[in-house]
């Protein structure tokens, strides 16, 4: 059975690394979060596509989700608060009168945490990664998602910390 595992585990990663989003890996095969990965999706190309700032957040989040995924797979826990993440996240993204609260910035905050100290920040450049989406998050806290989208699409990942 644990073969089986590895090998289905396998090839999800392969899958991930010819996808153009493993963002969709996690969030849909992973975790069965669509209605919410839909929202996300329609913003990224909708909205984040459109700037730099937003294209440079977009390949951030797609040069750390392959690396992460494999610890998602392996973990419960991880993936569990990854799930309530990404709930959150398409809540954010169709309510305009929703705002950033402390409770989900430390959910994230304490997910990257997790990620790094399991192993999901091997490089340098994962470790670099993880913590702009870090600053970025407590930057977040209290804000609306129409205040979130204008921050991603105006203030790349280099202009965060």
């Amino acid at each position: 059975m644990a073969l089986i595992k590895r090998d289905a585990k396998a090839g999800l990663i392969a899958l991930a690394q010819q996808s153009v989003c493993a963002f969709d890996l996690i969030g849909l095969k992973l975790l069965g979060r669509t209605s919410e990965v839909d929202a996300l999706r329609t913003v990224r190309d909708e909205a984040l596509a459109k700037t730099e700032a937003g294209r440079e957040w977009i390949t951030l989040i797609e040069r750390i989700e392959l690396p992460i995924a494999p610890l998602l797979l392996d973990d419960e826990r991880l993936a569990a608060k990854a799930g309530k993440l990404l709930a959150r996240a398409g809540q954010l993204v169709t309510d305009t009168k929703e705002q950033v609260g402390d409770g989900e910035v430390d959910l994230g905050l304490d997910l990257l945490r997790d990620l790094d100290t399991r192993g999901g920040a091997d490089s340098s450049d994962l470790r670099a990664d993880l913590k702009a989406v870090s600053a970025l998050l407590e930057r977040l806290r209290g804000l609306s998602s129409p205040e979130v989208l204008k921050h991603l699409t105006s203030r790349g990942p280099r202009n965060t910390a």
